[in-house]
């Protein structure tokens, strides 16, 4: 658990890669 709180750099790059794919996502439903 300590090792997620000293390296909060590789959360924020997976946090980054989820929200990308789910604006992704959303704008493909948005066109159909």
């Amino acid at each position: 658990m300590h090792n997620e709180m000293i390296q909060p750099s590789h959360f924020g790059i997976i946090a980054r890669t989820c929200i990308a794919s789910v604006v992704m996502l959303a704008g493909v439903f948005a066109l159909i």
